[in-house]
């Protein structure tokens, strides 16, 4: 019996770790989910997926140069064929006018001789056998000269039809290369217009970059060279968020008295750190203090402002380190940004990015 209350009791342990395991990893998951873009993440991102119409656009560039060489030796095959066939016809009109004349010289020639010569002809035949033969070669003559010239007529009839198609053929080809054409002049175009944009926003993506890092070297610098005392204690004092009008944060006395929300926001546990650290040099090459309004952040840019609130009270905080390392979790503040928000261990907070207003 003992036994198995033991077993029952492993079980439920077993069970509420498991159940913790799955919260913490959907708690990781969300986190991760939630994590703010950025005005140079968004540049990049434009950048990649210009560069992956221009990808497209250049397969398809490709793929039209090739489908044009194939246009172009087919043309050059039908213009080939062409010239053969017109050869051939011009020999078959020489040939039927040949056999035309030859034709009608005979004729004429029967005409001029008259009737009764070739009558005479036949009845001085020496035998019968002579004068059926004179009746059949007069005959097979003339029978000859027609078949000859209906095969010359039906033969150019035929290169005729074969030329008519081979233009036809050709005719079409030219109406496909001329389109084929037009179509690679519009994808040329697009592709010099995406190289533009391209440029543009590379371009446009360097200032970005220039400009936060000025930002951030003017923040830097100006904690650098601030007296500000490690054991003074730091005044808390009114500021401005824009477009919150009418509302009032509160920041340190040595940050920017007004921020302007870049609509980013995310949620996520958040704690706190301070005395084991107090004095030491942070990621950002800061010294920190923990009466100030700092914290730490994995991947937001050193030298950003966030605004914080907890249970409706919100402070604006300077990220200068990176943090917190413990799963789940997505901020790590100052041991005075948390007293003033009002806790001392692991909370829910809301956060999102804000901007100086130098």
């Amino acid at each position: 019996m003992k036994l198995k209350n033991n077993t029952k009791k492993m079980l439920k342990k077993n069970i509420f770790i498991i159940i913790l395991i799955f919260v913490l990893v959907f708690q990781n998951l969300a986190l991760v989910c939630a994590v703010p873009r950025t005005s140079i993440d968004e540049k990049e991102e434009e950048i990649s997926q210009l560069k992956d119409d221009l990808i497209t656009v250049e397969k398809e560039l490709q793929y039209l140069e090739e489908t044009k060489i194939s246009i172009e030796t087919r043309l050059e095959v039908i213009k080939e064929q062409s010239a053969r066939t017109f050869f051939k016809l011009e020999s078959a009109e020489n040939q039927l006018n040949k056999y035309e004349k030859l034709f009608e010289e005979r004729v004429l020639t029967i005409y001029k001789t008259g009737p009764i010569n070739f009558l005479e002809v036949l009845l001085t035949s020496s035998s019968f056998a002579d004068f059926l033969f004179g009746i059949k070669y007069l005959t097979r003559i003339i029978s000859s000269d027609t078949k000859l010239l209906n095969s010359i007529v039906k033969e150019k009839k035929e290169i005729e039809n074969i030329q008519e198609e081979l233009n036809e053929q050709k005719r079409y080809q030219a109406i496909l290369f001329n389109e084929h054409q037009s179509r690679l002049r519009l994808i040329e175009e697009k592709k010099n217009n995406k190289e533009d944009y391209l440029d543009k926003a590379t371009e446009e993506l360097k200032n970005i970059i220039t400009q936060e890092q000025e930002k951030y070297d003017f923040r830097y610098n100006s904690a650098l060279t601030s007296d500000w005392s490690l054991d003074r204690e730091v005044q808390i004092v009114l500021c401005e968020v824009e477009p919150y009008y009418g509302q009032y944060f509160w920041v340190s006395e040595r940050m920017p008295r007004r921020y302007i929300t870049k609509q980013e926001k995310f949620t996520g546990l958040a704690s706190w750190y301070g005395p084991g650290f107090h004095g030491k040099r942070t990621a950002s090459g800061e010294i920190f203090n923990q009466n100030d309004f700092t914290c730490a952040h994995k991947i937001l840019p050193l030298g950003s402002y966030v605004l914080v609130t907890y249970k409706g009270r919100s402070i604006v905080l300077k990220v200068n380190d990176r943090g917190p390392f413990i799963p789940g979790r997505v901020l790590d503040l100052s041991k005075a940004a948390a007293y003033y928000l009002g806790f001392t261990g692991v909370v829910e907070v809301e956060a999102e990015i804000v901007e100086p207003v130098l």
